[in-house]
């Protein structure tokens, strides 16, 4: 919103028309945690924490990594809807096109395993999504994506704190943390699939 019309009482009837909108359907949201108390008190429940952590490019990419670009599309749609809860191939397909390097994947025996995605951002980049069915499978691609962003290049990954196996791609890392979020679900919660979520696609889009 521009910053000429904080504080005008905007925000409050365009979150309850866009909940009208909604219907039934479930609605989720990423607020920021002074917002928390209101969110709950329209109903909204938490879900868990998103923590946004910092850290800078920079090292060798891993051998076994490959161009998303890839991996058969069938087979990453497949791996992405179990892991988010639904399938949502439109938004796939656009997020995915990025530069060489820039959307990496892993295989186990010709079987997609986890997949990152590095994108630029007003302030240096970001990872996300990071799907991945271990913390080594992250780990790898993490050490991936950090390579390409650069040397002293700042990247930011928004890690559910839901996912206990997420401190294991931090630990020996110089990361910290810089923001916090609460997930907030209304109507109900996605199938989704939070200990192979090891970065958020984007607080926006989930």
């Amino acid at each position: 919103m521009r910053s000429d019309l904080h504080g005008r009482g905007i925000g409050s009837p365009l979150f309850e028309r866009a909940l009208g909108r909604a219907g039934g359907r479930v609605v989720g949201l990423d607020g920021v945690l002074a917002q928390q108390a209101s969110y709950e008190h329209r109903g909204v429940v938490l879900a868990h924490r998103n923590v946004r952590w910092r850290t800078m490019g920079g090292g060798e990419r891993p051998d076994d990594l490959v161009e998303l670009c890839s991996v058969p599309f069938d087979q990453l749609l497949a791996f992405h809807s179990a892991v988010f809860g639904s399938e949502r191939e439109r938004f796939l397909r656009a997020w995915i096109e990025r530069p060489a390097g820039h959307a990496l994947a892993c295989l186990h025996g010709g079987r997609l395993a986890g997949y990152g995605v590095l994108r630029p951002c007003r302030v240096g980049a970001k990872i996300g999504p990071l799907f991945d069915d271990d913390p080594d499978v992250a780990e790898a691609l993490v050490t991936g994506l950090l390579a390409t962003a650069g040397p002293g290049i700042e990247v930011f990954i928004d890690m559910p704190a839901a996912n206990r196996r997420a401190g294991e791609v931090r630990a020996g890392r110089a990361m910290e943390p810089s923001f916090e979020t609460a997930r907030m679900y209304l109507n109900g919660q996605p199938p989704e699939d939070v200990p192979r979520v090891f970065g958020v696609t984007t607080f926006e889009f989930g």
